[in-house]
């Protein structure tokens, strides 16, 4: 009986995972992504992030995630729905916290407008001028941090640095002018179409220098979202 009770969970595990898979066309554009229907939608008591990664990672959708709170880490969402495409379900997720979301450049972009509205706001600090050539993005990235310190502290040192991963990164040439730091993020992320950004509570232009950047960068493939999740348990635990 026990070895019944067994291939029944297992066999129920299976439909669950199939009623939420979506089969799409090797290099499908973000909208055919987007477009997609799920038959069935259950957030089963995760939290926003966790939601928003396992969509993101699922269906490969490049994204920028500004700003998560210990809420958004923590606290349980109960959304369901049957037959909507990805984009209603991203749509649903950000409304039921507040945030907002944005489907344009090739990327999905949530973000948090009290966040984006705040003049002290380090991620929209200016940036006179961003260029790079044939820069992988985690190297143009701690570009972007060294650019963001000397404007809001010349004097400031800073810990840059070029996170994990050791395959071939696509290389990105890039130049913008009279941007926001997140406005730079955005276009990098689009530019690269294989990985998303994340930044947590906001940090203000007037504290301390960052050490590191007040962003991270990651990419998109699947055994990485655990590590996504992980840092961001760690920074509100």
């Amino acid at each position: 009986m026990a070895t019944v009770r067994v291939i029944g969970v297992v066999i129920s595990m299976v439909l669950f995972l199939a009623s939420r898979l979506v089969a799409l066309p090797s290099g499908a554009s973000l909208e055919e992504k987007l477009r997609a229907r799920v038959t069935h939608y259950d957030s089963r008591g995760q939290s926003f992030v966790e939601c928003i990664l396992e969509l993101a990672y699922q269906h490969q959708l490049p994204a920028a995630i500004q700003y998560l709170d210990r809420a958004d880490v923590q606290q349980p969402l109960s959304v369901k729905l049957d037959g909507a495409s990805v984009e209603q379900i991203i749509s649903a997720l950000v409304t039921s916290t507040g945030n907002r979301v944005v489907f344009s450049d090739g990327f999905v972009q949530v973000y948090s407008p009290a966040a984006r509205s705040d003049p002290s706001n380090l991620l929209n600090t200016f940036i006179d001028d961003f260029v790079i050539r044939d820069l992988p993005i985690r190297e143009a990235s701690a570009r972007l941090l060294g650019l963001m310190v000397q404007r809001v502290s010349p004097r400031a040192g800073f810990g840059g640095h070029v996170p994990y991963g050791a395959e071939p990164q696509r290389e990105l040439t890039l130049r913008l002018q009279k941007a926001r730091v997140y406005e730079i993020l955005d276009s990098l992320i689009a530019a690269d179409g294989a990985s998303i950004w994340v930044a947590a509570t906001p940090r203000s232009s007037s504290s301390t220098p960052p050490q590191a950047p007040p962003w991270e960068i990651y990419d998109l493939r699947p055994a990485t979202k655990n590590l996504v999740l992980e840092r961001l348990r760690h920074l509100f635990p």
